[in-house]
């Protein structure tokens, strides 16, 4: 399977156009035994001018350490930086991400997850206030002084600016999605199945987002450590891979790539929960609803987060839909 797997990505690779939309998906195998996950091969790590050589070796580790891993490869898509801005891919992809970044406390009620906090703003906003700082330099500034995690999908860039406190949200995401939108990137998409526990996943087969810290077997951490013969950049701000932090969010993002007869094993896994679980007409538990859950009040992801699928079906059915959530919408 591994072989079929890379020779069908190379072929895709090589075949993508870098002047037009465009992604080539296939279906390997059936199946819906094990917790789905879904992985993205990042721009950095598949830089268009690579050679078939360095290519065919980060192919290796990355399909290489999944087999490894025991994840079981079911579906598999390419496409390039063209397709990702047409359909918004960075957005969709990274939604909560994307969701807080345009947050602007002018314009609604400040969301559950932010309150504390003395001067909430999405990077969008605060771009829009200071136009003389650009996604870039902004991006710049939060990683060099660090963003501290409050949620799933929210980081919090603390920043002094002009005399005031600014408590800017996701500040790398407006440069993150111009980054991942150049025409010229190439994207490998990957979804498995697996009976592993998330912690494993993140940190021994992923590795940890900095890939300086990451273990030296993950995939990350080999990326890291072997750029520079791979011909390749690797850093905080260009990590080489994403996983869904879930199952759950990995079921979300699937119909992002993945069409037709390849939506038959997807659909078993959304059938697990149903459209209104919660009881409201309107509430689609994909859009990350507010939920109340054994006394704490959250984003639904956020209780998923790290979790096996067995347990986020018992989260969801034992969680109620918190009055709340029309105003973190």
């Amino acid at each position: 399977m591994k072989n079929q797997l890379k020779q069908f990505i190379m072929t895709a690779l090589e075949s993508l156009s870098t002047k037009n939309s465009e992604i080539i998906g296939t279906k390997f195998e059936e199946g819906t035994e094990g917790d789905p996950y879904l992985f993205i091969v990042k721009p950095e790590s598949i830089y268009y001018q690579n050679s078939e050589e360095n290519l065919d070796e980060i192919l290796e580790i990355v399909l290489g350490t999944l087999k490894k891993n025991q994840i079981n490869i079911k579906s598999a898509a390419i496409f390039n930086g063209y397709f990702a801005k047409e359909n918004t891919i960075p957005e969709k992809q990274y939604y909560t991400l994307n969701k807080f970044a345009k947050y602007d406390v002018r314009r609604g009620s400040i969301p559950i997850q932010l309150r504390g906090l003395e001067n909430p703003i999405g990077s969008y906003p605060f771009l829009e206030l200071f136009p003389e700082i650009t996604p870039e330099k902004l991006e710049i500034l939060s990683h060099k002084s660090g963003s501290r995690k409050l949620g799933n999908g929210i980081y919090i860039f603390d920043y002094v600016y002009k005399g005031k406190l600014y408590n800017i949200l996701n500040a790398f995401h407006p440069y993150q999605v111009k980054h991942f939108s150049k025409p010229q990137n190439r994207f490998i998409v990957l979804f498995g199945l697996t009976d592993l526990e998330p912690e494993f996943i993140s940190s021994n087969i992923v590795g940890f987002f900095r890939p300086e810290d990451a273990k030296i077997e993950s995939i990350r951490g080999r990326l890291y450590t072997n750029q520079t013969e791979l011909g390749i950049e690797i850093s905080t701000i260009y990590n080489g891979i994403h996983v869904s932090p879930s199952p759950l969010e990995a079921i979300k993002s699937y119909q992002l790539y993945f069409s037709g007869d390849s939506l038959t094993d997807i659909n078993f896994y959304k059938s697990l929960f149903d459209k209104n679980i919660f009881g409201a007409e309107k509430v689609n538990i994909f859009d990350n609803p507010v939920v109340t859950y054994n006394g704490e009040t959250q984003p639904i992801f956020e209780f998923c987060e790290g979790k096996r699928l067995t347990e986020i079906i018992k989260i969801v059915k034992d969680s109620n839909l918190n009055d709340y959530y029309t105003a973190c919408k």
